[in-house]
């Protein structure tokens, strides 16, 4: 992809463009920190290798406003790491970050380049990294906006609007805006799903993954816009892009292509290269007979998603399958409707508690009770009800 610039100079700038890394974040019951320090390594010797002149994360560096102390170290020790090799790093908070867990850094992170942009009035004035003017947008939602800019906006497209309006543009360099946004391609219509998009997502519809949805003409000044927080690899335009999460957080996000998105600004306009991925365990999704699935040789070290085709429940498959599949995440049937699905409303009152109980089990679980573990369920069962009947 690329796209010619209307200011002619002569340079070129090469960056990585990265966003949600979502430290912290579980794959069921999995944890992913070894996935996360293997993605960043990655991410660094490849701009290493690469030779490239910065590094851009465009937002949710963390999951969660309260990031563990073990996802707080793996980017300390990734800001570390990217700082002693003298690549300036530019970050920014997403939806899913705490503003305040990522700016204690910021004051000492910018005397060693790497910049870190939480709060919008920040993002007013560039970070200027070889001749390119980088402006670091946080997430803004319709409050925030409201609040750090003192307006009371009718609507986010007009606060984004504003805020781009009042940064400085007037160098001849090349501007590129890293944002956390979600943002509708020239086409209107945004496709994909995972844990951060859905199917369909048009102007008549109001959010993907809790914000709203701006067009993308709110953006129209930049030379390259840098977007996070869509998951999938996603070019709206020729000049501005989501690279799309390294990890995959969700069964829907199995078939997802992960690469690395390599910038390169010159006189001869922005283009964008993608360099391959490969993570430590891929997350997929098998179908198939139990007994043919425990015979497959394929993704034995990934975390996979089962869907069996049985028509009956079949005994332990969940222990069954993790004995040949270690990282096995879960498992539905196909071929057996939900009993909640069969018959409509339900009336829960109407059941014996014993057997809506192994009803649930069931379902969630994909096997049936034992004789032991119904006997300890009813014994319970009948200890609780005898209680409350006193």
């Amino acid at each position: 992809m690329g796209s010619c610039l209307e200011r002619p100079y002569h340079m070129t700038m090469r960056f990585l463009h990265l966003s949600d890394i979502h430290l912290g974040k579980k794959l069921g019951n999995y944890d992913l920190s070894l996935e996360h320090r293997h993605a960043l390594k990655e991410a660094l010797d490849l701009a290493l290798k690469e030779k490239l002149d910065a590094i851009v994360v465009a937002g949710d560096i963390y999951d969660s406003a309260a990031p563990s102390s073990l996802s707080m170290e793996i980017l300390d020790s990734f800001i570390a790491d990217v700082e002693e090799n003298g690549i300036p790093l530019l970050m920014i908070s997403g939806n899913h970050d705490s503003p305040e867990k990522l700016h204690y850094l910021s004051g000492l992170a910018a005397r060693h380049h790497v910049y870190i942009v939480t709060d919008i009035k920040d993002s007013l004035a560039p970070i200027t990294v070889n001749a390119v003017d980088f402006f670091l947008l946080p997430y803004v939602n319709y409050h925030v906006a409201k609040d750090e800019m003192g307006v009371d906006y009718g609507s986010l497209e007009e606060a984004v609007g504003d805020i781009v309006s009042r940064m400085d543009l007037a160098s001849d360099h090349p501007h590129v805006l890293v944002a956390h946004q979600s943002v509708l391609p020239s086409s209107g219509m945004l496709t994909g799903s995972g844990s951060e998009t859905q199917p369909a997502m048009s102007g008549a519809e109001l959010s993907i993954g809790g914000s709203d949805v701006l067009p993308g003409s709110v953006f129209a000044p930049f030379d390259y816009v840098a977007l996070g927080h869509i998951h999938k690899a996603i070019p709206l335009s020729e000049k501005m892009r989501y690279p799309g999460a390294l990890l995959k957080f969700d069964r829907q996000e199995a078939k997802y292509k992960k690469t690395f998105s390599i910038v390169d600004i010159s006189e001869k306009g922005v283009f964008v290269k993608e360099a391959p991925f490969v993570p430590l365990h891929d997350v997929v999704r098998m179908e198939g007979y139990l007994e043919e699935l425990l015979k497959r040789e394929d993704h034995r070290n990934d975390y996979v998603y089962f869907t069996l085709l049985d028509t009956t429940y079949q005994d332990e498959p969940m222990a069954r399958l993790k004995s040949r599949f270690p990282l096995a995440v879960s498992l539905e049937y196909k071929g057996i409707a939900s009993s909640y699905s069969k018959g409509g409303d339900i009336d829960v009152a109407s059941i014996d508690p014993k057997e809506l109980f192994a009803r649930f089990y069931e379902e969630t679980t994909g096997s049936r009770m034992d004789e032991t573990q119904g006997e300890t369920v009813s014994e319970l069962l009948d200890e609780t009800l005898g209680r409350n009947a006193q």
